[in-house]
């Protein structure tokens, strides 16, 4: 078994963090709705000014017209923003009970943030191993995903089961990953580290449900929705680089995640 070096994960912070502004957000309504109450009020009781009465009845109005706008919109926003959360969840958990099983000459960092000169990169696996480092992003999408290689932006398409077609648009997670690779390096340089291993960078749709129909094969980018496919190819690298010493490239990244 791979040794795991976790700390807490920054997507469950994040998905707590969602829940409460979702809980404070659901509160604004009620809120708008009391002060609406409140105008509607003074305006019938306030007789010293007719001009005056009609601003307190028309704050009024438009109050309770937010209230029934951000009961409709404003929840729904914030819960998909959670649902979206708790799917990264989902996902990264069970790619890391995948990659547990690489034996135990790999080591594998989860959900970690790097920054360097150039910008910062949100790293969901680093793999470190003898023949190398795998950066892994995980994606848990369901639907047939398409896409080149150089394009920007990669498409999903999902059918419900009412038999509609819905489309969506995604950032490459191939220049994601790629920026990812770029960061790391320069992080090592800057840590003093002169050999620094091979950097391999790989995408992971981690949903079983999900269908890969790429412009380009695994020769010219690393891309697997196959859990065996991902564990073989990681396992398959022989050594690219010269020697370079594991335990001191674990102990600099590892302790990113304790500062």
């Amino acid at each position: 078994m791979a040794v795991i070096k976790e700390k807490d994960n920054s997507l469950v912070l994040k998905y707590e963090q969602a829940t409460v502004e979702l809980r404070k957000k659901k509160l604004i309504p009620y809120i708008l709705s009391f002060g609406g109450v409140i105008l509607f009020i003074t305006s019938i009781f306030l007789h010293s000014s007719t001009k005056l009465n009609m601003i307190f009845f028309g704050l009024g109005a438009i109050g309770i017209f937010w209230v029934n706008l951000i009961n409709y919109l404003n929840p729904q926003l914030v819960q998909n923003s959670s649902d979206m959360l708790a799917s990264g969840i989902r996902g990264e958990t069970s790619t890391l009970e995948l990659l547990s099983y690489l034996p135990d000459e790999y080591s594998i960092i989860p959900d970690l943030k790097i920054i360097t000169k150039s910008g910062e990169s949100q790293i969901d696996f680093i793999v470190i191993g003898k023949s190398g480092i795998w950066i892994i992003e995980n994606k848990n999408m369901k639907g047939y995903i398409s896409g080149e290689l150089k394009d920007r932006n990669w498409l999903k398409e999902k059918v419900s089961s009412g038999g509609n077609t819905y489309t969506d648009s995604f950032q490459s997670p191939v220049k994601q990953v790629g920026t990812h690779v770029f960061r790391l390096k320069e992080f090592l340089q800057e840590k003093g580290i002169k050999r620094i291993p091979w950097i391999q960078g790989v995408v992971y749709f981690s949903d079983p449900q999900t269908q890969l129909n790429l412009g380009f094969t695994h020769a010219d980018f690393p891309v697997f929705s196959d859990a065996n496919s991902l564990l073989e190819y990681i396992q398959g690298h022989s050594q690219r680089s010269s020697e370079f010493n594991t335990a001191q490239i674990v102990e600099a990244v590892w302790n990113i995640s304790n500062t």
